[in-house]
């Protein structure tokens, strides 16, 4: 509520403000029912934290490792990432282990040319056994009508040395999901920070970063494509520099997609995309503009 202005009318957004003015606001308590009604809850059960808008799923993030399918090399097993994402009607929009593609996991952050004490570091492609991502702990979640959140830490892990494990990188994740019913909105703040005295070097590289794999079952479908906030679809759209990218297709005859949009405080954003020519995945990649180090 602001002064002058009546009951129930704009507060806040009551008109701009001429430079060097001043506008006074007050605060004042409201009638709000009481309520032990929860809309967002956050469950963990069996090493998986499932958020649930309106008591329907909404995304699941993998707080202990998901085993890859019978058959497939245990390097790309994966923990700290999110899968699946549903939409509202329970189609689901991202996928993992797909074929030949096996080392993208739905929602997820990784470099993939990295330089840690002389060594050269890939934690992304799994099958290279020099690097991979997990999670290390589950540190709170949060449960409530307007919003749900988790809050977990992750390492960045160099396997570069035969049957020695060593941390290059810690990285923080909150995941905040919104009591939104006609579509989901989350978000993802990501902080990383250097694991030991020593500076991690991201090289120049096409890709890494924080990226989505689509279902696999978009690939080669007619309906299936990207559109950035330029208006451009993937082949237009691959290494420009997009406020947003959607990526949609049709889940079980029905339309849906996911957007991500890359944060103004970001660093190096608008961030630089990868939008894949052919496969349902894109990521937002700074180390595509050139080097930069994560120093401790």
């Amino acid at each position: 509520v602001t002064d002058g202005v009546p009951a129930g009318g704009p507060g806040v957004l009551a008109g701009p403000v001429p430079k060097m003015a001043q506008r006074r606001f007050r605060l004042s308590p409201a009638d709000y029912p009481e309520s032990d009604e929860v809309t967002v809850r956050c469950v963990v059960d069996r090493g998986v934290a499932v958020f649930r808008v309106a008591e329907s799923p909404a995304l699941a993030f993998n707080v202990e490792e998901f085993e890859p399918p019978e058959g497939l090399s245990r390097h790309f097993r994966r923990s700290g990432h999110i899968h699946p994402v549903w939409t509202p009607a329970g189609h689901v929009v991202t996928d993992q282990f797909a074929p030949a593609d096996e080392h993208k996991h739905g929602i997820y952050a990784a470099w993939v040319n990295a330089d840690f004490q002389g060594r050269n570091i890939d934690f992304g492609n799994q099958w290279k056994s020099t690097g991979t991502v997990e999670n290390r702990q589950l540190i709170a979640t949060v449960e409530g009508r307007v919003f749900g959140s988790l809050t977990s830490e992750m390492a960045y892990v160099d396997l570069s040395v035969k049957d020695v494990r060593k941390d290059a990188l810690f990285e923080e994740w909150v995941v905040t999901v919104y009591a939104v019913t006609d579509g989901r909105l989350f978000e993802i703040e990501s902080r990383q920070r250097c694991a030991t005295s020593d500076p991690v070097i991201l090289r120049q590289h096409n890709y890494g970063g924080m990226a989505v794999r689509g279902p696999y079952a978009w690939q080669g479908q007619r309906e299936c494509d990207f559109l950035t906030s330029e208006g451009k679809n993937r082949i237009e759209g691959n290494y420009t520099r997009p406020n947003w990218v959607n990526m949609h297709g049709l889940v079980d005859g029905a339309m849906g997609g996911l957007t991500m949009f890359c944060h103004p405080s970001n660093f190096r954003a608008p961030q630089m995309v990868r939008l894949h020519p052919e496969l349902t995945y894109f990521v937002f990649t700074p180390v595509r503009l050139g080097q930069f180090e994560i120093k401790p």
